[in-house]
């Protein structure tokens, strides 16, 4: 449709063939100063990481860092950083090394791949390796239910950009997601009428996505409380894990399983969203400035 493009004033300025104008903003262009300014550096430590000089005294936790906000940020200027941001693979790493609510995490896997072949892409399981050597080969990873450690292992071996799915870390490196815990419960209670609503599951391995969800539910029950309780009074135990529901629901315990018909969790959303930041994080095209998104 466009026929002509030309600069005004530092903007794309597009004619159709009806010779209408639009206007395309281009995206912000990073300075050293200010990636040295977001990762608390001096703009000399910032060059020398970027155009990788050796001999200078920098611990790898700040190169990563650097390295990792550079990324972030779409600053590709320098030898080091385009080559970080250089070559497609149309490849999505997952890492997914417990099996703790299995069920939940199956369908999360199951919808996020469907949304990656949607748009042309593929997944790819990683093993524990990736914990210990350079992440190559992919254009994004997927991180679900890891801990703090392990993130942050991973995130020392990964120069694509690392989202965290299912956890809670406070670095504004990297993207959390997980489903809005007052939104469930708000859902749980009025579908049952019930005052209060808890959750039964097994303890999240991210420490800062456990407390979040201690915060919303009061606490985390394990799924042994489904056979020994005690239960709550005017309360809905919610899971994801049929064996528990059974279980709860022979005792007379109102209870809602959560992702199938009785009580449906939006997955397809889940996986869209996260899809489309990591996409946007690819293509350094107005990613989110929020990097904790909580799926409604």
């Amino acid at each position: 449709r466009h026929i002509l493009s030309s600069l005004d004033n530092g903007k794309i300025i597009c004619y159709d063939i009806f010779m209408k104008k639009e206007t395309v903003s281009r995206p912000k262009r990073y300075t050293i100063k200010e990636i040295a300014q977001a990762c608390g550096v001096s703009t000399a430590t910032v060059s020398y990481v970027l155009n990788d000089v050796k001999n200078q005294s920098i611990s790898e936790a700040t190169r990563n860092r650097v390295l990792h906000y550079a990324h972030l940020v779409g600053y590709v200027s320098s030898g080091s950083a385009r080559a970080l941001a250089t070559g497609r693979t149309n490849t999505v790493g997952f890492y997914v090394p417990h099996g703790e609510n299995s069920l939940g995490k199956q369908r999360l896997c199951q919808a996020l791949t469907r949304e990656l072949e949607s748009r042309g892409l593929r997944a790819v399981m990683l093993t524990d390796r990736c914990l210990a050597a350079r992440v190559t080969d992919v254009d994004a990873v997927f991180a679900i239910d890891i801990s703090d450690g392990e993130f942050r292992r991973l995130g020392n071996n990964c120069f694509v950009p690392l989202l965290n799915l299912d956890a809670s870390i406070d670095d504004i490196l990297y993207y959390n997601f997980c489903f809005d815990a007052p939104e469930l419960i708000r859902r749980a209670t009025e579908q049952t009428g019930c005052a209060h609503a808890a959750l039964i599951c097994g303890t999240p391995h991210s420490r800062g996505y456990a407390d979040y969800l201690r915060r919303a539910f009061g606490e985390i029950l394990p799924p042994e409380t489904a056979l020994t309780g005690p239960f709550r009074d005017n309360t809905v135990y919610l899971t994801t894990e049929p064996l528990v529901h059974a279980a709860l629901a022979a005792g007379k315990v109102p209870c809602l399983r959560m992702g199938w018909e009785e009580f449906p969790l939006p997955f397809e959303r889940y996986a869209s969203q996260t899809v489309q930041t990591a996409l946007a994080a690819i293509e350094r095209i107005n990613p989110p400035e929020n990097h904790n998104i909580r799926i409604l």
